[in-house]
């Protein structure tokens, strides 16, 4: 699971997602543009990614709806080409 937070700064806003929560760091977690500490998660985004969140039987792991043309909320049309291609980069 990723923590994701924003630079409170108005002029910054910056988005940032940390591997743990911000207290379980030594050193406080700063924003990579303006320096400002991070200690305000975006909750916002956080509920918005557990939403859109896919679980079909078409892949094996979370995925976004739509964001693959093998899930089932794929809204474009696919090709043979495009299941070939899939597949080539799935046995890597």
């Amino acid at each position: 699971m990723t923590y994701l937070y924003r630079c409170t700064k108005g002029s910054c806003r910056q988005r940032v997602s940390l591997k743990h929560h911000h207290t379980w760091y030594l050193r406080k977690p700063k924003c990579k543009s303006c320096g400002k500490l991070l200690e305000n998660p975006d909750n916002w985004q956080m509920k918005k990614n557990k939403e859109n969140v896919c679980s079909c039987d078409a892949l094996h792991f979370p995925h976004r709806a739509g964001s693959n043309i093998m899930c089932i909320e794929y809204k474009g049309e696919v090709s043979q080409e495009q299941i070939n291609e899939f597949h080539k980069q799935q046995r890597g």
